[in-house]
């Protein structure tokens, strides 16, 4: 089992797939979401939305909203942040 899906299962973090999972790893993930360990949906602390694997408890979507706040207010801070973050 990789370092992500420890993390996930033991303490309850996140996983926002950035490209960084290998297809050996999804498919891990998936199978756990599939036996109801864990849910799957979209969100994360970047950009563009990304798939998070999370804890049944998370609530990704307000994740997601406080990482949005969070950047809005970066944005008044740093006048070049809006070419950076497009919703």
């Amino acid at each position: 089992m990789s370092i992500f899906i420890d993390k996930l299962l033991n303490e309850n973090e996140p996983i926002t797939n950035i490209g960084q999972l290998s297809k050996e790893e999804i498919r891990e993930l998936e199978k756990l979401v599939r036996r109801g360990k864990i849910q799957k949906g979209k969100g994360g602390h970047f950009p563009k939305e990304k798939t998070v694997y999370a804890p049944l408890n998370f609530d990704i979507k307000t994740d997601r909203q406080k990482a949005y706040e969070e950047m809005l207010l970066l944005q008044q801070y740093e006048p070049n942040w809006k070419k950076l973050y497009k919703e």
